[in-house]
């Protein structure tokens, strides 16, 4: 129908998104050795890659708690609000990946 333009079966297509780019994730602020390898593990898990900077070709940046304190953190954050990539709590991102 004309108020219903996309019907079951039909083929959506997204030119921002594609299933061979894997989403790729920053984790900013400080964590654990054993936190940041279970957080890389759920990441992975979804098909995700996680990365030590924010690039034009990040996706989402994590504020780990205290990230304000972190150093570098601050500056990837601005990086981040320049290009437009979004940024998320941990509990956001546990809704993201249905954790």
């Amino acid at each position: 129908s004309k108020f219903d333009p996309i019907s079951a079966g039909d083929v959506v297509f997204n030119k921002g998104f594609s299933t061979e780019d894997p989403v790729r994730i920053v984790f900013l602020g400080e964590s654990s050795q054993q936190q940041m390898a279970r957080f890389q593990h759920l990441i992975e898990r979804i098909g995700g890659v996680v990365e030590s900077e924010v690039s034009v070709l990040t996706d989402f940046v994590i504020l780990l708690p205290d990230y304000e304190k972190h150093n570098g953190s601050k500056d990837n954050v601005n990086r981040a609000k320049e290009i437009g990539v979004r940024g998320m709590t941990l509990d956001e991102l546990r809704v993201y990946v249905e954790f």
